[in-house]
C-alpha cells in the first residue's frame, strides 16, 4: 500500500516564505557625513512651601501616602532630520539611539516634520544614527544624557544619487564576505541592508496591525499547476503577519530539519536573520542580474563551502531607478532525497508604505510531497515518488495602525 511520508515541510505551525512551513499564524551600520547640532533644555527645579497649622500635618502625610508615586521623568532625546541643502523635513528615516556598545536602546521614525522623540533606559552616553534610503547615514558625535535631561538634536541629511541604473554585472563575481565601503557590492548591500532594517524594527514594534489571506495550494510537480486550493482570511489582525522560527536554531540546526515523523521541516529566512551576524559570518554575497528583467539588480548570497547544517541560497532583487527591495527569492543547498532536490523554495515581496516603514506584503514556500513504494524496495532503501508540491502562502490585504514606540513607554 502506498502512503504518503508524514511532515514533508508541512509539520506544526509557522509561516510560509519566512519560516517554517505549516499552517501559518499571525502574528555593523557604517556612518558618514552629516552634521548635528546639539541643544539641552534641563528640567527646572520646583518649589512649593505648606502653609497652615501643625495639626494638617498628620493629615497631609496620610493623603501623600495614599497617592500612588508619580513615575520618575526619563531622559529623553528629541529634535528634526532635515535635508541638509534644503532644510526641508525628512520624513520615514529609521533614527536609533545606540550606547556605548552599539546596542540600540530605541528606534524612531521621523514623522512629516522629520521629528523623534527617544527615551533613553538610563543616563549614560549615547550616539543617534539616522538612515534612510537615498540618504547617507547620518551619525552624531556621542553625547551624555544626565537623569531626567532633555536632549534637542538637529540633524542635517545629505540626498544621495541613485546609481544603481548605471550598476553592470561583468563576468563571473567573487563572493565576498561582509562587503566593504567603496565597493559597488556594498552600495546595493547598504540599500538592501536599510530596508530590512526599518522592515525587522517596525515589525518589531508593533506599528502596524496586519489582516492577512492565507492559502495552501497542491502543485503538479511538473507544471507547477494548481491542482488544489484552500484559501482563508484571519478573523483577528495581527501584530505581525508573519512569524519566524528564531534566528539561532536555524543557523544552528539548519533551514530544513526531520520532524520527529519521518519528514522534514523546510525554514525560510526572515529579516533579523538576513541581517545577524552569524549570517553575515557564514554566508558570502555577490553581484547579479536577470537578462529577463534588466529594471532589477541582485544580491546574491550562499553558504561558504564546508560549512554548517542544511543552508538556504538565494537574491535579494532591488530596482535599480529608486533602489527599493522588491523581494527575496531563495531555495536549498540539501535535499532528504536525491528525487526532490531543487523543489523546495520559496519567495518573498517587501514593500514601503507611506510613512517610510517597509512591510512583507506577500509570501510562499513550496515543499516536496513524496510518495513511498515499499514493496518496490531496493537494498533496504525506499522507492520514492514526487506526487506533488505543497504550497503555503499569505498576503497583507488590510493594515490598521498600531502604536507607536513613543507610546509604549
Amino acid at each position: 500500500m502506498n502512503s504518503v511520508l508524514p511532515g514533508l515541510a508541512s509539520r506544526g505551525r509557522g509561516l510560509g516564505g519566512f519560516g517554517r512551513a505549516g499552517s501559518a499564524t499571525s502574528q555593523g551600520l557604517p556612518g558618514s557625513e552629516g552634521a548635528w547640532i546639539l541643544m539641552r533644555d534641563r528640567p527646572s527645579e520646583s518649589r512649593w512651601r505648606l502653609a497652615g497649622r501643625a495639626a494638617c500635618r498628620p493629615l497631609l502625610v496620610l493623603l501623600l501616602l495614599a497617592l500612588p508615586a508619580a513615575p520618575a521623568p526619563a531622559q529623553t532625546v528629541q529634535g528634526q532630520l532635515v535635508h541638509r541643502q534644503s532644510a526641508a523635513p525628512v520624513e520615514g528615516a529609521l533614527v536609533l539611539l545606540l550606547d556605548e556598545d552599539g546596542a540600540t536602546q530605541g528606534g524612531y521614525l521621523t514623522n512629516q516634520a522629520g521629528r523623534f522623540l527617544l527615551r533613553a533606559p538610563v543616563p549614560g552616553r549615547y550616539v543617534l544614527r539616522a538612515e534612510r534610503i537615498g540618504y547617507e547615514t547620518v551619525t552624531s558625535e556621542s553625547f551624555a544624557l544626565s537623569p531626567s535631561e532633555t536632549l534637542n538634536l538637529r540633524l542635517e541629511a545629505v540626498e544621495l544619487p541613485i546609481l544603481l541604473e548605471e550598476l553592470r554585472v561583468e563576468g563571473q563575481q567573487r563572493c565576498v564576505v561582509r562587503p566593504g565601503e567603496g565597493l559597488e557590492l556594498a552600495r546595493v548591500w547598504e540599500e538592501v541592508r536599510k530596508a530590512l532594517t526599518v522592515q525587522d524594527w517596525t515589525q518589531q514594534q508593533g506599528l502596524h496591525h496586519f489582516q492577512v489571506a492565507r492559502w495552501v495550494r497542491e502543485l503538479d510537480p511538473r507544471s507547477r499547476l494548481v491542482l488544489s486550493e484552500t484559501r482563508g482570511v484571519d478573523r483577528y489582525l495581527a501584530r505581525t503577519p508573519i512569524r519566524t522560527h528564531p534566528v539561532e536554531d536555524l543557523l544552528e540546526k539548519g533551514f530544513v530539519q526531520p520532524d520527529g515523523g519521518g519528514g522534514y521541516i523546510y525554514y525560510g529566512p526572515d529579516a533579523a536573520v538576513l541581517l545577524s551576524d552569524t549570517f553575515l559570518d557564514g554566508y558570502c554575497f555577490r553581484l547579479s542580474e536577470d537578462e529577463e528583467n534588466p529594471d532589477l539588480v541582485g544580491l546574491a548570497f550562499e553558504p561558504i563551502r564546508g560549512r554548517g547544517p542544511p543552508a538556504i541560497q538565494g537574491t535579494l532583487w532591488l530596482d535599480r531607478e529608486k533602489a527599493h527591495l522588491q523581494f527575496l527569492q531563495y531555495d536549498y543547498t540539501w535535499s532528504p532525497w536525491p528525487e526532490v532536490r531543487g523543489m523546495a523554495e520559496g519567495r518573498v515581496y517587501f514593500e514601503e508604505i507611506p510613512g517610510g516603514t517597509w512591510i512583507v506584503r506577500r509570501w510562499w514556500i513550496r515543499m516536496p510531497l513524496v510518495e513511498e513504494r515499499p514493496f518496490l524496495r531496493i537494498s533496504g532503501q525506499p522507492d520514492l515518488r514526487v506526487v506533488g508540491i505543497r504550497e503555503e502562502g499569505g498576503e497583507v490585504v488590510g493594515i490598521s495602525p498600531g502604536a507607536h514606540p513613543s507610546q509604549n513607554k
